[in-house]
């Protein structure tokens, strides 16, 4: 009697389970499909990504093989059509090389580029800043101390990620005014700084060697 109960209860197990996965069994399916579908979305998305970087790593590439060969006109403009149809890191390699390039033939009109991307919401604060930087280091053989002095020393401050690039510019500006004060300041304030580079500290190195090799001819007057 027991075996015919228990095959009994087995067959409501089944008919109950049957029923269960019928009702449930479109949702499960509809889940799978937008699973699969989810992941082959995905993938498609990663190829067509992949793919638009390749393409603007190449176009980027000719750009400065143009910049290279003296083409300036030429690889402005790739650069610029580039930095237009990019994803955003190729597009902003070539805005800012696109400025770096129009610095060489024209120191203001290099400027006001790199002005424009400080100004730039969609830049990070980080890259704003380089910009900044940028536009201050070529005011340095353009522009008086007091200038360089305005746009850098707000990126010298203990912290910041471009300060030592920033104090090698004003100590090299406040050098070739013949304000040896500032120079040596920002100069020592360079060298202390354990995480100063080690080309910026060479560089630094010769800017207080020049200062001693001046300091008699200042004590003389």
């Amino acid at each position: 009697m027991s075996d015919i109960f228990d095959e009994v209860a087995e067959d409501l197990r089944r008919e109950r389970a049957a029923k269960a996965w019928k009702r449930s069994a479109p949702y499960v399916i509809a889940v799978a499909v937008l699973i699969v579908a989810g992941v082959a979305g995905f993938r498609g998305w990663e190829w067509y990504t992949a793919k638009r970087a390749a393409e603007s790593g190449d176009r980027f590439a000719q750009a400065l093989a143009l910049a290279e060969d003296g083409k300036a006109d030429e690889a402005q403009a790739a650069l610029q059509a580039v930095a237009k149809g990019a994803p955003w890191g190729y597009a902003t390699l070539a805005k800012f090389r696109a400025a770096a390039e129009l610095a060489k033939q024209d120191a203001a009109k290099g400027v006001a580029a790199f002005d424009a991307l400080a100004a730039d919401g969609a830049l990070t604060q980080d890259l704003r800043d380089l910009a900044r930087l940028r536009a201050g280091l070529i005011e340095i053989e353009r522009a008086d101390f007091a200038a360089v002095k305005q746009r850098l020393e707000p990126l010298a401050q203990a912290g910041l990620p471009w300060r030592h690039q920033a104090r090698e510019g004003l100590a090299f500006s406040a050098l070739g005014a013949g304000d040896t004060a500032e120079a040596r300041k920002w100069a020592d304030l360079a060298l202390a700084d354990a995480q100063v580079p080690p080309g910026t500290r060479s560089r630094v190195q010769i800017i207080i060697e020049l200062l001693a090799d001046r300091a008699p001819a200042v004590a003389a007057s």
